[in-house]
Protein backbone atom coordinates (compact mmCIF):
# COMPACT_ATOMS: atom_id res chain seq x y z
CA UNK A 1 0.00 0.00 0.00
CA UNK A 2 2.52 2.57 1.20
CA UNK A 3 6.45 2.16 0.62
CA UNK A 4 8.79 4.27 1.68
CA UNK A 5 12.41 3.70 0.10
CA UNK A 6 15.65 5.79 0.63
CA UNK A 7 13.76 8.96 1.52
CA UNK A 8 15.60 11.83 2.89
CA UNK A 9 14.43 15.19 3.33
CA UNK A 10 17.27 17.58 4.06
CA UNK A 11 16.85 21.32 4.31
CA UNK A 12 19.08 24.40 3.75
CA UNK A 13 19.61 26.63 7.43
CA UNK A 14 23.13 27.53 7.39
CA UNK A 15 24.08 24.35 6.66
CA UNK A 16 22.47 21.05 5.73
CA UNK A 17 19.86 19.61 8.34
CA UNK A 18 18.51 15.81 8.32
CA UNK A 19 14.96 16.11 8.61
CA UNK A 20 14.63 12.45 7.34
CA UNK A 21 17.53 10.28 6.91
CA UNK A 22 17.59 7.26 4.61
CA UNK A 23 13.76 6.00 5.77
CA UNK A 24 12.59 2.51 4.53
CA UNK A 25 9.33 1.71 5.72
CA UNK A 26 6.65 -0.20 4.14
CA UNK A 27 2.70 0.07 5.79
CA UNK A 28 -0.11 -2.63 4.40
CA UNK A 29 -3.41 -2.25 3.26
CA UNK A 30 -5.82 -1.48 5.74
CA UNK A 31 -3.29 -1.88 8.50
CA UNK A 32 -3.01 1.51 11.82
CA UNK A 33 0.68 2.28 11.41
CA UNK A 34 2.27 4.49 13.89
CA UNK A 35 5.39 6.61 13.80
CA UNK A 36 6.36 7.80 17.52
CA UNK A 37 9.05 10.30 18.52
CA UNK A 38 9.77 13.27 20.39
CA UNK A 39 9.55 16.79 19.30
CA UNK A 40 12.24 17.02 16.28
CA UNK A 41 12.66 13.32 15.47
CA UNK A 42 11.11 13.89 11.84
CA UNK A 43 8.38 11.76 12.24
CA UNK A 44 5.50 14.74 10.89
CA UNK A 45 8.17 15.69 8.21
CA UNK A 46 7.96 11.49 7.24
CA UNK A 47 4.71 11.52 7.20
CA UNK A 48 4.16 14.43 4.58
CA UNK A 49 6.20 12.98 2.42
CA UNK A 50 3.02 10.61 1.85
CA UNK A 51 1.64 12.89 0.40
CA UNK A 52 4.19 14.82 -1.24
CA UNK A 53 3.53 18.00 0.91
CA UNK A 54 6.67 17.78 1.94
CA UNK A 55 8.52 16.32 -1.29
CA UNK A 56 11.80 13.99 -0.02
CA UNK A 57 15.24 15.20 -0.95
CA UNK A 58 15.87 11.96 -2.36
CA UNK A 59 14.36 8.58 -2.41
CA UNK A 60 10.89 7.28 -3.64
CA UNK A 61 7.24 7.13 -2.15
CA UNK A 62 4.82 4.03 -3.43
CA UNK A 63 1.48 4.65 -2.82
CA UNK A 64 -0.78 1.46 -4.49
CA UNK A 65 2.11 0.94 -6.39
CA UNK A 66 2.47 4.45 -7.66
CA UNK A 67 5.21 6.33 -7.15
CA UNK A 68 4.30 9.79 -6.14
CA UNK A 69 7.81 11.60 -6.94
CA UNK A 70 7.74 10.99 -10.59
CA UNK A 71 4.34 12.91 -10.70
CA UNK A 72 2.95 16.11 -12.23
CA UNK A 73 1.43 18.73 -10.12
CA UNK A 74 -1.87 17.94 -11.69
CA UNK A 75 -1.76 14.18 -11.18
CA UNK A 76 -0.47 14.59 -7.47
CA UNK A 77 -3.51 16.72 -6.63
CA UNK A 78 -5.65 13.90 -8.03
CA UNK A 79 -3.62 11.36 -5.96
CA UNK A 80 -4.15 13.70 -3.01
CA UNK A 81 -7.72 13.76 -3.20
CA UNK A 82 -7.27 9.77 -1.75
CA UNK A 83 -4.81 10.49 1.00
CA UNK A 84 -6.98 12.14 3.56
CA UNK A 85 -5.38 13.90 6.50
CA UNK A 86 -6.40 15.26 9.83
CA UNK A 87 -3.64 17.53 12.18
CA UNK A 88 -3.34 18.78 16.09
CA UNK A 89 -5.39 21.88 15.67
CA UNK A 90 -8.21 20.49 13.64
CA UNK A 91 -7.83 23.52 10.72
CA UNK A 92 -11.56 24.04 10.37
CA UNK A 93 -13.17 26.80 8.84
CA UNK A 94 -14.46 28.89 11.37
CA UNK A 95 -17.28 31.04 8.86
CA UNK A 96 -18.07 27.63 7.65
CA UNK A 97 -20.72 25.58 9.89
CA UNK A 98 -20.01 21.86 10.40
CA UNK A 99 -21.61 20.85 6.97
CA UNK A 100 -20.18 23.17 5.06
CA UNK A 101 -16.69 22.28 6.19
CA UNK A 102 -17.11 18.06 5.22
CA UNK A 103 -18.79 19.17 2.30
CA UNK A 104 -15.82 21.80 1.10
CA UNK A 105 -13.97 19.03 -0.45
CA UNK A 106 -16.94 18.06 -2.50
CA UNK A 107 -16.26 21.32 -4.30
CA UNK A 108 -15.49 20.48 -7.18
CA UNK A 109 -16.73 16.67 -7.37
CA UNK A 110 -18.93 15.34 -10.15
CA UNK A 111 -21.83 14.97 -7.89
CA UNK A 112 -25.08 16.10 -7.78
CA UNK A 113 -25.85 19.08 -4.81
CA UNK A 114 -28.72 16.53 -3.16
CA UNK A 115 -25.84 13.06 -3.22
CA UNK A 116 -23.25 15.80 -1.61
CA UNK A 117 -25.62 16.41 0.73
CA UNK A 118 -26.69 12.96 1.36
CA UNK A 119 -22.89 11.85 1.63
CA UNK A 120 -22.38 14.67 3.87
CA UNK A 121 -24.73 13.99 6.27
CA UNK A 122 -23.99 10.43 6.26
CA UNK A 123 -20.25 10.94 7.03
CA UNK A 124 -21.41 13.11 10.14
CA UNK A 125 -23.82 9.90 11.29
CA UNK A 126 -20.51 7.95 11.12
CA UNK A 127 -18.35 10.15 13.23
CA UNK A 128 -21.52 10.97 15.42
CA UNK A 129 -22.25 14.59 14.86
CA UNK A 130 -25.32 14.28 12.22
CA UNK A 131 -27.19 16.62 15.19
CA UNK A 132 -24.33 19.49 14.84
CA UNK A 133 -24.65 20.08 11.07
CA UNK A 134 -25.74 23.63 11.33
CA UNK A 135 -23.50 24.55 14.32
CA UNK A 136 -20.15 26.54 13.53
CA UNK A 137 -16.90 25.62 15.36
CA UNK A 138 -16.70 28.04 18.10
CA UNK A 139 -19.87 26.10 19.44
CA UNK A 140 -17.99 22.42 19.43
CA UNK A 141 -15.42 21.07 21.94
CA UNK A 142 -11.89 19.97 20.66
CA UNK A 143 -13.53 16.44 20.56
CA UNK A 144 -16.43 17.35 18.05
CA UNK A 145 -14.05 19.24 16.27
CA UNK A 146 -11.70 16.67 14.99
CA UNK A 147 -14.52 14.41 14.58
CA UNK A 148 -15.28 17.22 11.98
CA UNK A 149 -12.30 17.28 10.69
CA UNK A 150 -12.39 13.47 10.23
CA UNK A 151 -15.67 13.46 8.73
CA UNK A 152 -13.94 15.95 6.27
CA UNK A 153 -11.04 14.11 5.71
CA UNK A 154 -13.21 11.37 4.67
CA UNK A 155 -15.32 13.18 2.02
CA UNK A 156 -13.42 11.94 -1.13
CA UNK A 157 -13.20 8.17 -0.01
CA UNK A 158 -9.73 8.05 0.66
CA UNK A 159 -7.38 4.73 0.57
CA UNK A 160 -5.54 6.57 3.15
CA UNK A 161 -5.63 8.73 6.76
CA UNK A 162 -3.16 10.46 7.66
CA UNK A 163 -3.26 11.34 11.42
CA UNK A 164 -0.21 14.23 12.53
CA UNK A 165 -0.79 14.59 16.08
CA UNK A 166 -4.53 14.35 15.90
CA UNK A 167 -5.02 13.78 19.69
CA UNK A 168 -2.80 16.21 21.27
CA UNK A 169 -4.74 19.05 22.03
CA UNK A 170 -7.01 16.58 23.75
CA UNK A 171 -7.76 15.56 26.86
CA UNK A 172 -7.48 11.81 27.53
CA UNK A 173 -11.10 10.93 27.62
CA UNK A 174 -11.62 12.75 24.45
CA UNK A 175 -8.48 10.82 23.19
CA UNK A 176 -10.30 7.84 23.97
CA UNK A 177 -13.34 8.76 22.09
CA UNK A 178 -11.09 9.59 18.78
CA UNK A 179 -9.11 6.78 18.74
CA UNK A 180 -12.32 4.32 19.14
CA UNK A 181 -13.10 6.29 16.13
CA UNK A 182 -10.27 5.64 13.93
CA UNK A 183 -10.65 2.22 15.01
CA UNK A 184 -14.22 2.31 13.81
CA UNK A 185 -13.24 3.71 10.65
CA UNK A 186 -10.69 1.53 9.62
CA UNK A 187 -12.43 -1.69 10.42
CA UNK A 188 -15.59 -0.41 8.97
CA UNK A 189 -13.87 1.27 5.82
CA UNK A 190 -11.06 -0.34 5.10
CA UNK A 191 -8.73 2.87 5.37
CA UNK A 192 -5.00 2.23 5.71
CA UNK A 193 -4.30 4.75 8.22
CA UNK A 194 -0.48 6.37 9.50
CA UNK A 195 -0.41 7.85 12.83
CA UNK A 196 1.93 10.31 14.41
CA UNK A 197 2.42 10.87 17.65
CA UNK A 198 4.32 10.90 20.80
CA UNK A 199 2.64 9.34 22.73
CA UNK A 200 3.37 5.91 23.48
CA UNK A 201 -0.11 4.81 24.82
CA UNK A 202 -1.90 6.18 21.66
CA UNK A 203 0.36 3.61 19.65
CA UNK A 204 -0.69 1.06 21.87
CA UNK A 205 -4.23 1.46 21.77
CA UNK A 206 -4.91 1.47 18.40
CA UNK A 207 -1.87 0.66 16.03
CA UNK A 208 -0.75 -2.47 14.35
CA UNK A 209 2.85 -1.96 13.72
CA UNK A 210 5.02 1.07 15.17
CA UNK A 211 8.32 3.03 14.03
CA UNK A 212 10.61 4.72 16.73
CA UNK A 213 11.88 7.52 15.01
CA UNK A 214 14.59 9.82 16.72
CA UNK A 215 17.17 12.26 15.17
CA UNK A 216 15.29 11.75 11.51
CA UNK A 217 15.97 7.85 11.62
CA UNK A 218 13.67 5.20 12.23
CA UNK A 219 15.14 2.87 14.87
CA UNK A 220 13.02 0.29 15.51
CA UNK A 221 10.25 -0.87 13.92
CA UNK A 222 7.58 -3.94 14.65
CA UNK A 223 4.45 -5.48 15.57
CA UNK A 224 2.83 -3.57 19.15
CA UNK A 225 3.07 -6.67 21.20
CA UNK A 226 7.14 -7.55 19.82
CA UNK A 227 7.80 -3.95 19.98
CA UNK A 228 6.50 -4.10 24.02
CA UNK A 229 7.98 -7.57 24.72
CA UNK A 230 11.33 -6.86 23.60
CA UNK A 231 12.07 -3.32 23.09
CA UNK A 232 15.80 -2.96 21.24
CA UNK A 233 16.36 0.50 21.96
CA UNK A 234 16.62 2.66 25.03
CA UNK A 235 14.64 5.49 23.38
CA UNK A 236 11.70 2.58 22.56
CA UNK A 237 12.46 1.52 26.50
CA UNK A 238 11.18 5.03 27.61
CA UNK A 239 8.17 5.28 25.66
CA UNK A 240 7.11 2.07 27.03
CA UNK A 241 7.56 3.24 30.54
CA UNK A 242 5.65 6.59 29.98
CA UNK A 243 2.72 4.32 28.69
CA UNK A 244 2.20 1.42 30.94
CA UNK A 245 1.03 0.55 34.29
CA UNK A 246 3.18 -2.01 34.55
CA UNK A 247 6.92 0.11 34.59
CA UNK A 248 5.03 2.87 37.22
CA UNK A 249 3.83 -0.01 39.29
CA UNK A 250 6.85 -1.82 39.40
CA UNK A 251 8.93 0.98 39.73
CA UNK A 252 6.91 2.23 42.88
CA UNK A 253 7.28 -1.24 44.39
CA UNK A 254 11.07 -1.16 44.30
CA UNK A 255 10.90 2.14 46.01
CA UNK A 256 9.16 1.27 48.90
CA UNK A 257 10.63 -2.24 48.77
CA UNK A 258 11.35 -1.91 52.28
CA UNK A 259 8.11 -1.28 53.68
CA UNK A 260 7.67 -4.74 52.12
CA UNK A 261 8.04 -8.80 53.83
CA UNK A 262 11.32 -8.96 52.00
CA UNK A 263 14.39 -10.61 53.94
CA UNK A 264 18.05 -9.89 52.45
CA UNK A 265 18.12 -13.62 50.98
CA UNK A 266 15.06 -13.32 48.63
CA UNK A 267 15.14 -13.62 45.23
CA UNK A 268 13.16 -10.73 43.72
CA UNK A 269 12.19 -11.73 40.08
CA UNK A 270 10.16 -10.02 37.03
CA UNK A 271 8.55 -12.46 35.41
CA UNK A 272 6.44 -11.83 32.13
CA UNK A 273 4.68 -14.06 30.03
CA UNK A 274 2.36 -14.33 27.28
CA UNK A 275 -0.49 -16.04 25.48
CA UNK A 276 -2.19 -19.08 27.00
CA UNK A 277 0.42 -19.45 29.91
CA UNK A 278 -0.47 -15.83 31.17
CA UNK A 279 -3.69 -17.88 32.92
CA UNK A 280 -1.51 -20.72 34.23
CA UNK A 281 -1.82 -21.28 38.16
CA UNK A 282 2.24 -20.83 38.17
CA UNK A 283 2.40 -19.15 41.46
CA UNK A 284 0.72 -23.20 42.71
CA UNK A 285 3.15 -24.24 40.81
CA UNK A 286 6.56 -22.91 42.44
CA UNK A 287 5.10 -24.07 45.59
CA UNK A 288 3.99 -27.12 45.45
CA UNK A 289 6.31 -28.51 42.79
CA UNK A 290 9.65 -26.84 43.90
CA UNK A 291 8.69 -26.01 47.57
CA UNK A 292 9.32 -22.76 47.87
CA UNK A 293 7.41 -19.65 48.89
CA UNK A 294 6.36 -17.10 46.42
CA UNK A 295 5.13 -13.78 47.33
CA UNK A 296 3.37 -11.46 44.63
CA UNK A 297 4.47 -7.98 45.08
CA UNK A 298 2.90 -6.45 42.11
CA UNK A 299 0.93 -8.17 38.96
CA UNK A 300 -0.80 -6.72 35.64
CA UNK A 301 -2.41 -8.06 32.53
CA UNK A 302 -2.55 -6.26 29.23
CA UNK A 303 -4.02 -7.29 26.18
CA UNK A 304 -1.56 -6.41 23.16
CA UNK A 305 -3.08 -6.91 19.82
CA UNK A 306 -5.56 -9.55 21.35
CA UNK A 307 -2.90 -11.19 23.05
CA UNK A 308 -2.75 -11.22 27.21
CA UNK A 309 0.57 -9.99 28.32
CA UNK A 310 1.45 -10.92 32.41
CA UNK A 311 4.10 -9.17 34.66
CA UNK A 312 4.33 -10.39 38.14
CA UNK A 313 7.05 -8.90 40.79
CA UNK A 314 8.12 -12.05 42.55
CA UNK A 315 9.89 -12.88 46.15
CA UNK A 316 10.62 -16.78 46.59
CA UNK A 317 11.85 -17.62 49.31
CA UNK A 318 13.74 -21.28 50.18
CA UNK A 319 15.89 -23.05 49.70
CA UNK A 320 18.73 -22.17 46.46
CA UNK A 321 18.64 -25.13 45.21
CA UNK A 322 15.36 -24.97 45.08
CA UNK A 323 14.98 -21.48 44.10
CA UNK A 324 16.99 -22.07 40.94
CA UNK A 325 14.96 -25.50 39.87
CA UNK A 326 11.93 -23.17 39.70
CA UNK A 327 13.67 -20.66 37.86
CA UNK A 328 14.95 -22.76 34.87
CA UNK A 329 11.15 -24.94 35.25
CA UNK A 330 9.97 -20.90 34.01
CA UNK A 331 12.90 -20.39 31.62
CA UNK A 332 11.69 -23.87 30.09
CA UNK A 333 8.30 -22.76 30.36
CA UNK A 334 9.07 -19.93 27.85
CA UNK A 335 8.32 -17.45 30.51
CA UNK A 336 11.04 -14.54 31.02
CA UNK A 337 12.34 -14.16 34.12
CA UNK A 338 14.70 -11.58 35.14
CA UNK A 339 16.35 -11.46 38.45
CA UNK A 340 16.55 -7.99 40.72
CA UNK A 341 19.25 -8.03 43.94
CA UNK A 342 18.22 -6.46 46.81
CA UNK A 343 20.37 -3.75 47.75
CA UNK A 344 21.91 -3.16 51.12
CA UNK A 345 19.78 0.43 51.14
CA UNK A 346 16.89 0.00 53.55
CA UNK A 347 16.12 -3.91 51.94
CA UNK A 348 15.53 -1.52 48.87
CA UNK A 349 16.07 -3.56 45.29
CA UNK A 350 18.22 -2.70 42.48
Amino acid sequence: MIELQDVSVIFDNKGPIHAVDNVNLSINDGEVFGIIGYSGAGKSTLVRTINMLQPPTKGHVKVNQQDLTTLSVKELRQVRKKIGMIFQHFNLMNARNVFDNVAFPLKHSHLSKNEKSEKVLSLLKLVGLDDKANAYPSQLSGGQKQRVAIARALANDPNVLLCDEATSALDPKTTTSILELLKSVNQKLGITIVIITHEMTVIKEICDRVAVMESGKVIEQGSIFNIFSEPQHALTRDFIESASPVEKGIKKVIEHAHLLNIHADDQILRVSFAGTSTGDALIATLANKFGVQPNILFGQVEILQDTPVGTLLLSLRGDREAIDAAIDYMDNQQISVQRLELSTHEGGVK
